[in-house]
């Protein structure tokens, strides 16, 4: 606390200064009368300086620099200096500071000396606060990294590192051959990604996906679907569809089992769907776990990724990653996502990474100056090609036209009947050999014996020839295990 002599005003002490303050600095109150007592006037400093301490405004500062005029002239000096102090640890780079000094010691009648001393006592203060200011702001750092190291370290324990398998005990131990969740088109716990044109049918063979997993009924009338158990549920989680037509459109395709079947209707509200977000994410993981779902079908993906603030030219794969791990979380199956073309050749939206996360990709499109539909399938061990389709309106099922070539290849002979039987069979002679009458074989065998039976069978659909002999393979072997019984 600053002491004021018992007898600080001299023949000056009346002299208030005022008139010579700058505008913007002048102080607020006047000094106080001399009549009052050095313990009145010293509060009034102690009451200036917390002032000043508290909110730090040229405005405080120059009520505090007003009350140097009660000292007497020749401790001055060293009051400006002290107030210098508590200026520049407060108020460091302040407009208008060096200003107010620069007045007040014109007001005090100070010399040269005096304003040079004090304000190189303001710039050492700013100087320390600044310094001090930065090792503040390092610790402050230190402790934030430490804090996310720290965290990453207890996120880490909490991970599930799944087990490392040798390649010896991977081909060694029996395995059946890759069934299918949709024949020839997913396999099972596969992810599907389906891309289309607008307006060309993507909704409406969503539809029909819909009522085969639920009803168990071949998908477009020619590809069998694994059925799903009692009490597990197939999801639609709809980002464009209004409810009306929505309800519409389901009403339309004519679902049997209705309870196998839920619906998550998300427009105007896709930013919900942030599934980017751990605690986001585990929300809906539990809401679809709750719900029994074990096959999701998203339609579509870009207003998810627009929602989130995801670039589709660079970032899409962030979102399809973070929903392999919702599917993980919620322990769906299978996953379908619905997806957009680009404006150029047939390729799905976006970043090429895309193609590279599904298991199988789907495409729809609508022949040029008619209503045809076609649809084909790529991925792992998924080669269906370009079939048409026919559209009934009454119902919105679509089903596989066996009288139309594919799009790509109209106007060429469809392949026979028989020629298509005679590469299946050479297909399954090849199987025969390598297994005999048994199904039971390891993933080395089977991929060399897929790869004997596709150098017989040749041709451009040789793989669709060895999955059709695998299929009746596998019919006939299960027949015979239910008739040993």
């Amino acid at each position: 606390m600053t002491t004021i002599d018992d007898d600080p005003f001299g023949s000056d002490a009346a002299d208030d200064g005022f008139g010579i303050w700058p505008d913007g600095f002048a102080p607020r109150n006047a000094p106080p009368p001399p009549e009052q007592s050095t313990e009145e006037k010293q509060e009034q400093w102690d009451a200036a300086v917390a002032a000043l301490q508290a909110s730090g405004t040229v405005a405080d500062l120059a009520d505090l620099l007003a009350l140097v005029k009660l000292y007497p002239a020749s401790r001055r000096p060293r009051v400006l200096t002290k107030a210098a102090r508590h200026a520049g640890s407060k108020m460091t780079g302040r407009p208008g500071v060096r200003e107010a000094f620069i007045a007040a010691c014109a007001a005090c009648d100070a010399d040269e000396k005096v304003l040079s001393d004090v304000l190189g006592q303001l710039a050492s203060t700013e100087r320390e606060a600044d310094a001090a200011a930065v090792t503040k702001r390092v610790a402050a750092i230190r402790a934030d990294r430490a804090a996310r190291e720290q965290l990453a370290t207890e996120s880490a324990a909490q991970l599930e590192i799944p087990p490392i398998e040798s390649l010896a005990d991977i081909l060694g131990r029996p395995r059946r051959r890759e069934r299918y969740a949709i024949d020839r088109l997913n396999p099972v716990g596969g992810n599907v990604l389906f891309a289309g044109p607008a307006k060309a049918g993507k909704t409406v063979l969503v539809l029909n996906l819909i009522r085969s997993l639920a009803d168990g009924v071949p998908f477009l009338g020619q590809f069998g679907v694994a059925a799903l158990d009692s009490g597990e549920r197939v999801a639609q989680i709809d980002v464009e569809l209004p409810e009306a037509v929505s309800d519409e459109w389901l009403d339309d395709i004519g679902i049997e089992r209705v309870h196998a079947v839920c619906r998550q209707l998300l427009r105007g509200r896709v930013s919900s769907f942030d599934v980017l977000d751990p605690a986001g994410r585990a929300r809906w993981a539990l809401q679809l776990r709750r719900a029994r779902v074990t096959v999701a079908i998203l339609d579509c993906l870009t207003p998810v990724m627009s929602a989130l603030g995801v670039d589709p030219n660079t970032e899409a794969r962030r979102v399809l990653d973070a929903f392999d791990e919702l599917k993980a979380e919620a322990g769906i199956r299978e996953l379908y996502v619905i997806h957009h073309f680009g404006h150029g050749p047939e390729r799905a939206r976006g970043d090429s990474s895309l193609l590279g996360w599904p298991d199988a990709l789907w495409k729809i499109v609508r022949n040029e100056g008619d209503e045809t539909r076609y649809f084909t399938a790529e991925g792992r061990n998924v080669d269906v090609p370009e079939i048409a389709l026919s559209y009934d309106p009454d119902t919105r099922r679509l089903t596989t036209d066996s009288g139309a070539p594919g799009r790509k290849r109209a106007g060429r002979p469809a392949s026979r009947p028989e020629d298509i039987e005679a590469k299946i069979g050479l297909a399954d002679e090849a199987l025969r050999e390598m297994f005999g009458d048994g199904w039971l074989c390891s993933e080395h065998s089977m991929r060399e014996a897929e790869a004997q039976a596709l150098g017989r069978a040749g041709g451009k659909y040789a793989r669709d020839h060895v999955r059709e002999a695998y299929r009746r393979w596998d019919e006939k072997c299960a027949e015979n295990a239910r008739s040993s019984r």
